[in-house]
């Protein structure tokens, strides 16, 4: 999903990333004239001159636009890479593992809070937990469901986050020549800013997931352990851990 994302926006009949560099090349030239013309003004009018500084930033800026295409791949397929298990993403073993620590913690803490009570003795005391288990079994079934939908926008939204991450990669054309004059360089330094900040959002959703399966674990109840009624946290848990 997220290779079709950028492969839909390179290529294809509708091809935004060529829309856009070609945009791109035009805005350069009207940033170039802008900022030699400022230079010259400002020479005819005594203020000294930083031609050198500025043929400078000419060179590199032009040579970011040519090459973007595959800078902008690169950048694109590193941010790939923060998907894999191990990289940013946990895999199947890591989410385990955080559901059954939330399973066992709820189960510990239930045990406690069952040894804590009076014993009724017996089948008096198991008939006396029917209503506590059916009704945690019954908050444990939508709790699981709601983390579960928890766990698939988590998907979707780090999907949509590539979708923006590659939109301001392909629009790179339009912000990179702005860096050519001091009255537009800002929007050029936020454009950057907001690119390199997917690096940090893409591993946040890593730990969102195993949250979310830290959540799911810990809701779920172990029916054949009851004899009393449960911990006060995991009715907690389940009535607001979803939430």
């Amino acid at each position: 999903l997220i290779g079709t994302i950028w492969t839909a926006l390179n290529g294809g009949s509708y091809n935004l990333a060529g829309g856009m560099q070609t945009l791109g090349a035009g805005l350069w030239s009207v940033m170039c004239v802008w900022a030699f013309a400022s230079e010259a003004l400002d020479l005819a009018a005594g203020k000294g001159t930083n031609l050198p500084g500025l043929l400078l930033k000419w060179g590199l800026v032009g040579a970011v636009l040519v090459y973007w295409p595959e800078a902008s791949t690169a950048l694109y397929d590193a941010a790939k890479t923060l998907t894999a298990p191990g990289s940013g993403m946990p895999n199947l073993r890591d989410l385990y593992v955080a559901f059954t620590q939330g399973y066992r913690q709820m189960q510990e803490l239930d045990a406690a809070a069952a040894a804590s009570q009076i014993p009724l003795g017996g089948v008096v005391s198991q008939l006396a937990a029917i209503p506590a288990a059916m009704t945690m079994n019954l908050h444990s079934a939508i709790g699981g469901l709601v983390c579960l939908m928890c766990y698939a926008i988590v998907i979707i939204s780090l999907a949509g986050t590539f979708m923006i991450f590659a939109m301001y990669l392909v629009m790179g054309p339009v912000f990179i020549p702005l860096a050519m004059t001091e009255a537009f360089s800002s929007f050029f330094y936020k454009w950057v800013g907001v690119v390199f900040s997917f690096f940090l959002v893409i591993p946040l959703y890593g730990g969102a997931l195993c949250a979310v399966f830290a959540i799911l674990g810990g809701s779920v109840p172990n029916l054949q352990n009851y004899t009393a009624l449960p911990s006060l946290e995991h009715v907690f848990q389940l009535a607001i851990g979803p939430l």
